[in-house]
């Protein structure tokens, strides 16, 4: 089944290290902020105050999002903090 954020399958299974909110790629070349990398993986217009539940995404698609963001920025979501967060903004500042 494929999801409708993964819009880049070629990145699937890669680690990107963390470099002050922004991931590098293994060149060292800056790439996305958490908020850029998220806004690329939906097919709706994300700002911050966006709601996780206004992404038109079901359960699973948002899971798998939150694994895109924990391999591309190298930081792992625990079943705490992922109660705490509510907003793209929230998503994106974990991964800041």
């Amino acid at each position: 089944m494929e999801s409708r954020h993964s819009q880049n399958p070629g990145n699937e299974g890669k680690y990107f290290g963390q470099t002050q909110g922004r991931a590098s790629t293994p060149s060292g070349q800056l790439a996305q902020t958490p908020l850029e990398f998220i806004q690329s993986q939906v097919d709706v217009p994300v700002s911050s105050e966006t709601s996780l539940g206004d992404l038109g995404l079901d359960s699973l698609e948002l899971l798998d999002l939150q694994l895109e963001c924990e391999k591309q920025f190298g930081k792992r979501i625990t079943d705490a903090q992922q109660a705490q967060l509510h907003s793209v903004g929230d998503l994106a500042n974990f991964f800041s």
